[in-house]
């Protein structure tokens, strides 16, 4: 009975997050892993390390990856690429694939004289056609789950080995990480895994069993810290392999793809892991889903229905979530320039073209860009460092271009993030703003290009399928180290506070509302709209004048049963957004309007204290960015910062009643379900009396004080 196990351990933290979290994972879970490691030269370990992380170490940690290049040079560890910045290779432009490839395999050459030919794929988020880029960046083997083989037909027997794939006759090896290997390491004793491969082997001579899952879950996640170290599991864990070391024997991909033949020829569909494939279904499915998982493991069928039962695919995340698509779409119009700079830019200019890349690359980070246990799109924070990132590389390019050939910035006009119609782009050398006519002509991104952030860099509150638990206060059981997938606790009071947005969170949302709409009834989206012109196509037109480049959209609607025309300018100066409102009653009698505009913005601390709101700039009545409430008869807001960093002012040129409130999401996390402050929203509204065939004319200018 002979066997071998290749454990695959991916270290990473994403771009923008935290520095006292990096910190606190590299005590918890990065140094104490591998000093135990250390203690057992004779365990072979592959390691992947992402970018992000490997230059956080470098300049805060220098000593751990000293750790890891012994490891490597006594043969112990080979460390495995991927793409540096651990993007989702499968939604990144091919040219960017092969330059985060690239990079990747360079740092580890230069840092730990190693020549990589394995790939850790991000998320396990596999397309076919990936095996063309990989392949094509020097990629010998990569690590999925054994889910997406089951997914292609095989059974579960069949799959203690490695596969050949190919892409238009390009191949690479493709190891199954074991799911039931995933969920016993490190959450089961020891013993417990090393029985379950027993008895495999026994059956079959010769299985390769690969392990490849997160580092995080050796100390970071809840309760696993204790469990593996305190209790001293990893330690146990390793004596065990070493007890058993006469029939299951540790590798490295490399030596087993040298030593071992492939079990034969694949084609994987579309695939993640499985968790991963139940976020990306819109709520309503996923309870469904959830549901029939449930009734199939009642009637004892679950394992025997598993391969056919599967959840979503990853790019629906960016369809599910508009704020997903917007940063995606935002990179994909970056890379194009980057791409542009890449063909104008001169051999001699290569590092001012790696700065451009490196910016580009950061900025295509995953783990902003969807949502599960893990956070992602919900934490503002790594959102705004996709943005912050995005901005600079799309700076310097313009630089570049405007040297090299004269580009101007114009407005342009296409369906930028590809849902049918054309969006505008304004743009000045401080400000860029895309402007959506299909949703009532509302701007869904405001970034000041010198202060690296997108003001409207908000996300709208939705319904999530876990939100159905916490409506039924749900709480799981088990112990302290259970899979953190199995882990559910819901704050006290927090189903109360779920609201659900009718529409996207933008900023000039034009209402006309019920003239007994409250700000309560706004705020939890009680009430009613008397016309569609907050969701509806605007007819659009972008003309030069005097003063710059206008976008005029209008529309016609019915409010109250009346006739309106409603008209919408907007005029971008320096750092000021000029908006010109006509609103002209074409029924037959004189009426009484409610009308507003919804404008939801975060500034680039969220809710700090350093932010508070002035009402007509007396600091005396000053409220905190995230409050609530009702000031009537105003003709200007700001959020002044205190630290003079930026500001954004609202001007009315008719004074007005204005709500606030923040926006607050209920999202779940690895540690429980929480709170996200998301932005805030102003609402300047105006009670109207317009005789027939007369126009009124609100004016609002929104001033970036940068």
């Amino acid at each position: 009975m002979k066997a071998d196990l290749l454990l695959v351990i991916h270290f990473h933290q994403p771009i923008g997050n935290f520095d006292n979290i990096f910190q606190r994972v590299y005590e918890r879970c990065y140094k104490p892993f591998l000093d135990i490691v250390s203690q057992f030269p004779s365990i072979k370990i592959n390691i992947h390390i992402s970018g992000c992380l490997l230059e956080w170490l470098e300049s805060n940690q220098p000593a751990l990856l000293k750790t890891v290049e012994k490891l490597v040079k006594r043969r112990q560890v080979e460390l495995i690429g991927g793409g540096f910045y651990e993007p989702v290779l499968s939604i990144i432009p091919p040219r960017d694939r092969l330059g985060q490839l690239d990079m990747m395999k360079h740092f580890i050459k230069s840092r730990f004289a190693f020549d990589a030919k394995g790939a850790w794929i991000t998320e396990r988020i596999w397309e076919p056609e990936l095996i063309s880029s990989l392949a094509g960046g020097g990629i010998k083997y990569a690590v999925l789950d054994d889910t997406h083989f089951l997914y292609a037909g095989l059974k579960k027997d069949d799959t203690y080995g490695y596969f050949i794939s190919e892409d238009n006759g390009k191949h690479i090896y493709i190891f199954p990480s074991d799911k039931s290997l995933r969920y016993s390491i490190p959450f089961g004793e020891p013993e417990k895994s090393i029985s379950y491969m027993r008895a495999i082997a026994e059956k079959k001579d010769g299985v390769i069993f690969t392990y490849g899952d997160d580092a995080e879950k050796f100390g970071e996640w809840p309760g696993t810290y204790k469990w593996v170290y305190e209790d001293k599991w990893l330690i146990r864990f390793f004596n065990a392999l070493l007890e058993n070391a006469s029939w299951l024997h540790t590798a490295t991909l490399s030596e087993c793809v040298k030593s071992r033949p492939p079990l034969g020829r694949v084609y994987l569909p579309t695939a993640s892991y499985e968790e991963m494939l139940e976020w990306a279904l819109p709520a309503d499915t996923g309870i469904a889903f959830e549901r029939l998982k449930e009734e199939l493991k009642r009637e004892g069928k679950q394992e025997q229905y598993a391969p056919f039962m599967r959840g979503g695919f990853f790019r629906n995340f960016l369809s599910k979530y508009d704020e997903a698509n917007q940063m995606h779409k935002r990179m994909l119009y970056v890379s194009s320039l980057v791409e542009r700079c890449e063909k104008s830019v001169s051999p001699s200019s290569g590092t001012e073209l790696t700065q451009v890349q490196q910016e580009l690359y950061k900025g295509q980070c995953n783990c902003a860009y969807w949502h599960g246990v893990f956070g992602g799109l919900y934490l503002y924070h790594l959102r705004k460092a996709v943005y912050e990132h995005l901005l600079k590389s799309e700076n310097l390019c313009n630089s570049i271009l405007e040297r090299r050939e004269n580009k101007e910035l114009k407005p342009e006009i296409f369906d930028f993030d590809v849902d049918g119609f054309d969006e505008v782009i304004l743009q000045n050398k401080k400000l860029w703003l895309c402007v959506k006519p299909s949703l009532g002509g509302s701007i869904v991104e405001l970034d000041a290009r010198d202060r690296f952030v997108n003001f409207i860099n908000v996300l709208t509150r939705r319904r999530e399928s876990y939100h159905e638990k916490i409506v039924q206060k749900f709480e799981a059981g088990g112990s302290e180290h259970a899979s953190i997938h199995e882990q559910f606790k819901a704050a006290g009071g927090i189903a109360s506070r779920l609201v659900y947005d009718r529409h996207r969170k933008a900023m000039l949302m034009d209402h006309f509302f019920s003239r007994e709409t409250t700000l309560d009834d706004f705020e939890k989206c009680n009430y009613k709209e008397e016309n569609d012109f907050i969701s509806s196509l605007y007819d659009f037109k972008v003309v030069k004048d005097k003063k710059g480049v206008k976008l005029a959209m209008e529309r016609k609607g019915k409010v109250y049963g009346v006739a309106v025309r409603l008209q919408k300018e907007l005029l971008l100066t320096d750092s000021c957004l000029h908006v010109i409102y006509t609103i002209k009653n074409e029924g037959k009698k004189k009426r009484e309007f409610c009308f507003g505009t919804e404008m939801a913005f975060i500034m680039p601390n969220a809710n700090s204290s350093q932010y508070t709101y002035l009402f007509d700039k007396q600091r005396d009545t000053a409220s905190s960015i995230d409050s609530r409430g009702i000031t009537e008869k105003l003709g200007h807001i700001e959020v002044e910062d205190k630290t003079k960093e930026c500001g954004i002012a609202f001007l009315f040129s008719k004074k007005c009643s204005l709500w606030r409130f923040p926006i607050k999401t209920i999202s779940q996390s690895e540690r429980a379900y929480e709170e996200n402050y998301q932005g805030s929203v102003v609402v300047p509204h105006w009670r109207l009396v317009i005789e027939p065939n007369e126009k009124i004319k609100l004016g609002i200018d929104i001033l970036l004080k940068l």
